[in-house]
């Protein structure tokens, strides 16, 4: 296999996903390096203190909560890739100004509002990629268009560190804030193309086969509040996806107050981590085509997630040798990333196509909804209850075991409705 072919294999199919893809890998690379020294910059620099910087990302987080469900009815009712277009130029002109902010309610403001737009763009972004890939390919560019995000965070966190470790002051940082703020409109020129080129039409609204959305079952087409089976498979991702909180959170806090593991571990795992998700979720995402497939990924994701779990809380509890700790934390961290490359993609699948034709917005925001909460909740349990607890680590096996059973359940084939009652000449 030639390296061009390698290459095309973890790309969207079309040529129009691809410059789409593009676009968001461009301005993955602003964000990493943004998110890789903003708090230090409002810090060290503007002067803010840790906790006043802490309430505003908080402040933040819960925005992105709220804005995904409107935005998605918004973009029923004029389009994901208009909206889309629209939101990520607001997102330039937002996190340009971040260069220039000196006083702190200016900063907890665009805090806000930033994070609402960046969460409300989420679900859009699924939407937009199922009109240029169309049905058959959609999971699979998504999964391509996840791993460019990933290796282009992680060359905006490099390019963050570099500009921090040479010194380059306020200057520096606020020329990151503005490269940031212009690979926004890079997106913008793409989505743009995409728009005058994209050939596959967007979903009809005519009802869905029964297996496929509410359906006829659940009665006339109605909000994802009032669906219970897709709220489960909301409810039950969310619960799957703490395990983002467990890498990102647990395992570094824990080897930070450990006595006994190098410090320089963390990075190394997170690196890993990375990586693993990079390489692994496009193919992936083969495993997971049509509902019946996805929901067996659920179920190996799941055990993935258990396995690792117990895992690393037996790294926890042996506590020595320090190479059989440090072995048995990269074994968890590896089983992590492949279930959250299964869960992911299966996660696309399910939640797309159990949804709503008539509303597809709306239920879509509904699920990146359920995420967006873990990651608000998570980190607070992670630091909270499951850092000083130690061997109750394993509480978090079962909690996957949930996740999992509510996604399939929510993902269970639905019934067709039973026909209305007619008269006939004999009744009358």
């Amino acid at each position: 296999m030639s390296f061009r072919t390698m290459v095309s294999a973890y790309l969207p199919a079309t040529r129009t996903g691809r410059i789409l893809g593009a676009g968001i890998g461009v301005s993955a690379v602003g964000s990493g390096a943004f998110l890789g020294c903003s708090v230090l910059y409002f810090v060290e620099t503007v002067g803010f203190s840790a906790t006043q910087v802490g309430f505003a990302l908080s402040a933040a987080a819960v925005c992105g909560i709220l804005s995904p469900v409107p935005a998605g009815r918004l973009a029923d009712r004029v389009g994901p890739i208009r909206l889309y277009l629209l939101l990520v130029i607001a997102r330039g002109l937002v996190y340009g100004s971040f260069a220039f902010v000196r006083h702190y309610p200016t900063y907890l403001v665009l805090a806000c509002v930033a994070t609402a737009m960046d969460r409300a763009c989420s679900p859009l972004q699924q939407l937009v990629v199922a009109e240029v890939e169309g049905e058959d390919g959609r999971t699979r560019a998504l999964a391509a268009i996840n791993s460019l995000r990933n290796a282009g965070a992680s060359t905006g966190f490099l390019l963050a560190s570099l500009v921090v470790g040479v010194g380059a002051g306020v200057a520096g940082f606020q020329a990151l804030f503005l490269f940031n703020a212009g690979t926004f409109f890079i997106i913008a020129l793409t989505l743009r193309f995409v728009h005058r080129t994209r050939t596959v039409p967007a979903a009809s609204p005519a009802p869905a086969p029964a297996i496929a959305s509410p359906g006829p079952a659940d009665g006339p087409a109605r909000g994802p509040f009032r669906d219970l089976r897709y709220l489960a498979l909301s409810v039950g991702n969310g619960v799957l996806s703490i395990y983002d909180s467990v890498l990102l959170v647990l395992v570094p806090a824990w080897i930070a107050v450990s006595h006994d593991v190098p410090s320089t571990v963390a990075p190394l795992m997170l690196g890993l981590n990375t990586i693993l998700a990079i390489v692994t979720q496009v193919p992936a995402a083969r495993s997971a085509r049509g509902r019946a497939r996805s929901r067996r990924v659920i179920v190996l994701a799941a055990a993935l997630l258990v396995f690792a779990t117990a895992t690393l809380t037996g790294a926890v509890v042996i506590g020595s040798p320090l190479s059989l700790v440090i072995t048995l934390i990269t074994v968890a961290v590896v089983g992590f990333t492949l279930a959250e490359s299964f869960q992911s993609v299966a996660a696309y699948e399910l939640s797309f196509e159990l949804a709503d034709p008539q509303r597809r917005g709306q239920y879509v925001a509904v699920f990146h909804a359920s995420q967006y909460a873990q990651q608000v909740l998570g980190p607070a349990v992670m630091t909270a209850v499951l850092l000083p607890a130690g061997p109750s680590w394993l509480a978090l096996a079962p909690c996957f075991v949930i996740g999992a059973a509510a996604m399939w359940w929510g993902s269970a084939q639905r019934a067709p409705a039973a026909p209305s009652p007619t008269l006939s000449s004999s009744d009358l």
